[in-house]
Order: structure tokens, then C-alpha cells, then sequence
């Protein structure tokens, strides 16, 4: 093949805004103006002026320019940003629920849809802060292809200052857990935290008769055993004083299970040796009593007001939160607040600890503390979907004459691209997409693209995706290959971007 040179250079200058630019087939229409086209003698193809998203591109015939971001996580194709709104005390490091829903829906509350562009499985959510740092987090609960559960520790301090997080999607080979495993995800997002899947060595057993709380064989959960409903009626204790005896204020999360009769208590602020603390009771028998009770490992009484008992014994699982604020303290069965109680005798931080009195035994599948203020942090506005193979079109490619051509991208040097953890260059027309040049993790993936046939009298757009991970410019220098209808000649139209 030979190659002929035409008489001038296009050069094109793309200084990137946001990755948030979007633009798609549906607004395709709007980018038909074209700029006062190149004049060459051959071929009867010119670059005019394209868009990319809502920046405004300009030309002056040889040159153009837009603008765009960093700070996208490398590999992930979608992403959206969410709005926490602080509060009064919240401090750094608040662990925040988010519920991540596979389908569509609209993103509301603590509850994000995906549209199904996420994993089955949610192995590909992350988050990061507003600044692209990750952030810890840890899977509470999923069912595949329906949603999961998510608790996300904010790094930002939201004692005055809303913070913002991103919420990222879209990447086929992602897993989680990420970490060393799911339970190494629950030390880094939580104050404590223990899924029983290793052992007991966080915790003291103690117990006034029957069995020491034990993990069963085979099994990731714990069981407080040795309840009786006649005397003793036994207590089993498992405190964390080994390991943290720091709890003052905060939030105390669980999933527990009990059996007929049983009653799953939550120790705060525990000393056992000094038999010190609170406990709140989820009590499975019929009747009514204050479900709050001091002190915490024996002689304890009720205080607060008396509800209707509201255990579950018919040995399934559900959740319990118990909030501690000052001399405040709550109850929540599965999310419902169950009772409230103000209290001051015993002020000092202590241990916590999973119990169970009377029936025969309660089972604890995880517990977790987190922070906690009186008034949380809640769930702002969450915006649109961004992408980061949006197409940013760049420039228009317009074939004025009444016969086909065959054009092409064929990148022949480059500069800084080791900056670039994604470099997309594609054709794209009303219907179809054609990439042309990728760069990947700072080296090329693909350097020369396919031929596309330019039929007569019509328009291609030249788009553009990038994410980059630090700062500073890169240039890709292609060339448009023209190639002479019905011969081996081509025309070469330099083609210079520059991403910033």
C-alpha cells in the first residue's frame, strides 16, 4: 500500500472537565452542525467540529478543546455519588448502611439501583470518598441478582460539613470479599466486630451453669447455651473484655436467633468481675416486662418503661440494635425501635457481651459496633449514573461525496500514556460502536482499529472515554488512514490528543 500525505495537520486538543460528561445515541441529532470543513483536494472527507457531552468544543479548523476529570477508580465502568448529610457530634469514620438493589428503581434513602450493570453477586461494589480514596466496608446481607446490604465508614468528619461518597459498578473479574476475607472487612469498618468464623478468642465464656458458650462444628455462628426454665435457670455470658472493653456510647448490631422460651440479652458497658452494666433482653415468652435491666451478670432488675415481649422463639434468625447515647438507650427488633429507656447509674466504658437466660440457648451470627450520635447522619441526594466509557464526541468525520470510503485510527506515538488507566478512542454512529485505540493501565491494548466504511454523503463521530490516575498531560498521536476507493492508496490526517 502506499501512503500520500495531505497538505496539512489536524491537531486536536482534548483538556478533560469531569467524567461525568455523558453523551449517547438518543441525543446523537443534536451534534449534525459541522464547523467550516477542512479543504483537501482528496479524499472528499473532512473533521469538523464535534462535542463531547455538555462541554463546549471550539475550533478555529485546527484545533479543539474540552475538559476532563481523575479521581475514577481504575477498571470500574460506572459509578454514582451520594450526599451524607452530617450531624452534630458524628465526628470521622461513621459507619453509614447503604442498600445496593441489582434492578432499577429510584435511588432513594439508603436504597441505590443499578440497573442491572452490577455483578450478580455485588463482588464489583466499591466506594470511595469524593477524592477517589477507598473505603472500607462490609457485606451485611445479599441475595444474588436481588441486593445486598452494605456498612461503609466515612472517613470524612460529618460533625458540620456534608461529605460526599461514590458508589462504583461494572467490573466483570471484582470480588468480594477484597480483603483477606469478610471478617478482615468487619475489622476495618467497625469499632469491634466478630462473625465467628475463626474462633472465641476475642471474647471471656463465662456462665452460672449448663455449657460455656461454644462454636458448634461446622458452623459461623456462636451459641450461648445452658438456659433452664426451672432453678438454676442458668446464664451463659461471652464478654469482650479481651480484646475491647472500650464501649461507652454507640451502636450495638447483631443478627441472633433463639429457641423457645430463651432470652437473648446484650451486655454495655460490662464489667463481669465487678458485675457492673447494662443489659437489654430480647425475651421470647408471652407476657410483658422492662426489656432493660441492671446490673448486667446477676441480682439485675428492669428499669424503663414496660412493653410486650418481643423475643422470637421459633428459632429464626432476625436483627437487634441496641443505640447507647449518654444515659439514653434503645432498643430495635429488624429495624423497629422496640423500647426506650434513660438510665445514669453506671457511666464508665465497659465490655459488651452476648448472653442468654432461661431457655435453652441463643444464637449470635455476627455482632458489630459502630458509632453513634443521638440524631445520625442521614442519606442526601444521590445523582445520575456516570460512566467511565462515556462517549465524549469529540470531533465529526463527514464523507461529502456521493461513494464510500474506508477510514481508520492507527496510533504511531505517544507520550506520558503510563498516566492513563483507560484511553478509549472509538467511531461512533448512530447504532454502532467501533473502538479504534485503547490504552490500559498505561500501555496500549490496541494501537490500530478496524477499517470503518464511511458510506456516501454521511457522518461518523469521533469519541473519547478516559479515566486517569494521576495528574499531569498525555498525548496519543494517531493518524485518520483515508483509504482511495477501489485502490491500495492511503491519506493520513494527523491527529494530536492531549488529555489533562
Amino acid at each position: 500500500m502506499t501512503t500520500k500525505f495531505i497538505s496539512f495537520t489536524l491537531l486536536i486538543i482534548i483538556l478533560l472537565s469531569s467524567l461525568s460528561l455523558s453523551a449517547n445515541a438518543a441525543t446523537f441529532n443534536k451534534y449534525n452542525s459541522q464547523a467550516a470543513p477542512i479543504t483537501a483536494e482528496a479524499p472528499k472527507v473532512t473533521i469538523g467540529q464535534g462535542t463531547a457531552g455538555n462541554t463546549t468544543i471550539y475550533t478555529n479548523n485546527t484545533s479543539a478543546c474540552a475538559s476532563v476529570g481523575t479521581n475514577w477508580l481504575t477498571g470500574w465502568t460506572y459509578r454514582k455519588t451520594h450526599v451524607i448529610t452530617y450531624a452534630a457530634g458524628a465526628g470521622t469514620n461513621y459507619q453509614i448502611r447503604i442498600k445496593v438493589n441489582y434492578g432499577s428503581g429510584l435511588d432513594s434513602g439508603e436504597n441505590v439501583y443499578l440497573n442491572g450493570k452490577c455483578r450478580t453477586d455485588f463482588g464489583d461494589i466499591r466506594f470511595t470518598s469524593a477524592n477517589g480514596t477507598l473505603l472500607n466496608c462490609w457485606m451485611e446481607t445479599k441475595l444474588d441478582g436481588n441486593n445486598t446490604v452494605f456498612w461503609v465508614k466515612v472517613t470524612d468528619d460529618l460533625s458540620t460539613v456534608n461529605a460526599s461518597v461514590y458508589v462504583y459498578y461494572g467490573k466483570a473479574d471484582a470480588v468480594y470479599p477484597y480483603l483477606a476475607s469478610a471478617r478482615a472487612h468487619g475489622d476495618a469498618t467497625f469499632l469491634f466486630f466478630d462473625d465467628f468464623t475463626v474462633d472465641l478468642s476475642r471474647w471471656n465464656r463465662e456462665r452460672t451453669s449448663g455449657v460455656y458458650p461454644q462454636i458448634p462444628s461446622g458452623t459461623d455462628y456462636v451459641r450461648c447455651g445452658g438456659g433452664s426454665t426451672s432453678s438454676p435457670y442458668g446464664l451463659t455470658s461471652l464478654g469482650s473484655s479481651p480484646t475491647y472493653s472500650g464501649f461507652l456510647n454507640g451502636a450495638i448490631e447483631f443478627r441472633l436467633r433463639t429457641t423457645t422460651n430463651a432470652l437473648g440479652e446484650v451486655v454495655y458497658r460490662g464489667n463481669y468481675a465487678a458485675n457492673t452494666g447494662y443489659k437489654a433482653r430480647y425475651d421470647c415468652r408471652t407476657g410483658t416486662e422492662q426489656s432493660f435491666m441492671k446490673p448486667s451478670y446477676s441480682g439485675w432488675s428492669g428499669f424503663g418503661p414496660t412493653v410486650t415481649r418481643f423475643g422470637d422463639g421459633t428459632e429464626v434468625w432476625y436483627r437487634g440494635t441496641v443505640t447507647v447515647s449518654g444515659s439514653a438507650f434503645k432498643m430495635y427488633k429488624d429495624g423497629v425501635l422496640k423500647n426506650t429507656a434513660t438510665d445514669a447509674t453506671y457511666a464508665s466504658s465497659g465490655e459488651i457481651a452476648l448472653q442468654n437466660h432461661y431457655g435453652s440457648w441463643t444464637d449470635y451470627d455476627w455482632v458489630a459496633v459502630r458509632n453513634f450520635v443521638g440524631t445520625e447522619p442521614s442519606h442526601g441526594a444521590w445523582g445520575s449514573e456516570e460512566s467511565g466509557q462515556t462517549f465524549d464526541y469529540v470531533l465529526q468525520v463527514v464523507n461529502q461525496a456521493p461513494y464510500s470510503w474506508n477510514i481508520r485510527l492507527k496510533a504511531y506515538d505517544q507520550t506520558n500514556i503510563g498516566r492513563l488507566s483507560n484511553c478509549t478512542i472509538y467511531f461512533r454512529n448512530s447504532t454502532e460502536v467501533t473502538r479504534q485505540i485503547y490504552v490500559y493501565n498505561g500501555a496500549y491494548n490496541q494501537q490500530v482499529g478496524s477499517w470503518y466504511n464511511l458510506t456516501s454523503l454521511s457522518t461518523v463521530y469521533i469519541a473519547l472515554a478516559v479515566a486517569t490516575n494521576t495528574s499531569g498531560t498525555s498525548y496519543v498521536y494517531v493518524y485518520l488512514e483515508v483509504q482511495v476507493p477501489n485502490t491500495s492508496t492511503s491519506n493520513l490526517m494527523v491527529v494530536t490528543f492531549a488529555i489533562s
